[in-house]
């Protein structure tokens, strides 16, 4: 997000962590609740990850 990249600069491939962190204290999951992380690379490449809070 732009407010990681303004606050510690381009981290890369470890951004998501940082954002993930960032949006999970701004709204916990709740046991059973699904997240969606989406990546895009270069060309037309991209990642998924569905994730499962218990």
């Amino acid at each position: 997000s732009w407010d990681i990249l303004g606050n510690v600069g381009n981290l890369s491939s470890a951004t998501i962590l940082f954002i993930l962190q960032e949006w999970l204290e701004k709204r916990p999951l709740q046991p059973g609740e699904y997240a969606l992380a989406a990546a895009f690379g270069p060309g037309f490449s991209a990642e998924f990850l569905l994730l499962q809070w218990t």
